[in-house]
């Protein structure tokens, strides 16, 4: 994501779905890998290629109903800035 300057956030809900299901007792955290492969990456691929982040951007991805991800594409890219008075001069928090 990063060569095609592509910024993406992974929501607490979806984390928690892929440490519930990437892990097997017997095989460890192996099925983590396949997950990841047939839930975000498929869903980022098109996007990517072809879609709205041909050209980079942010995307926030969650995992939506019926075990599916979500792309959303209108967050922000970085955090609000707040403008801080410092006496004479303003400052920026982040």
């Amino acid at each position: 994501l990063h060569e095609k300057k592509v910024d993406a956030s992974f929501t607490e809900k979806l984390r928690s779905y892929l440490a519930k299901h990437g892990f097997d007792p017997l095989m460890g955290a192996r099925p983590m890998q396949r997950l990841i492969q047939d839930l975000v990456r498929k869903a980022l691929a098109d996007e990517l290629l072809f879609g709205r982040l041909a050209n980079g951007g942010h995307v926030v991805v969650d995992m939506g109903d019926a075990e599916k991800v979500t792309l959303d594409f209108d967050a922000p890219v970085r955090p609000a800035v707040k403008k801080m008075s410092t006496g004479n001069t303003e400052t920026e928090q982040i």
